[in-house]
């Protein structure tokens, strides 16, 4: 939904979740990290679309 400026002043201090930058994150292997692969290229297009940001990170969970 698009809001005026005053719109916009009068319901910041609600925080609203859908009112925040949206950015999508891309889990890769260590090897793809630098460069990227096929999927971050495709999620990066949709971001695009969407005038979103895109962030590669490497991450792996091992159990305790």
């Amino acid at each position: 939904m698009a809001l005026s400026e005053e719109e916009a002043v009068l319901v910041k201090p609600l925080g609203l979740l859908t009112a925040k930058p949206i950015i999508y994150a891309t889990n890769v292997s260590e090897d793809d990290l630098a460069a990227g692969n096929a999927y971050c290229e495709e999620v990066a297009a949709l971001a695009e679309s969407e005038g979103a940001g895109t962030v590669r990170i490497s991450a792996r969970w091992r159990p305790s």
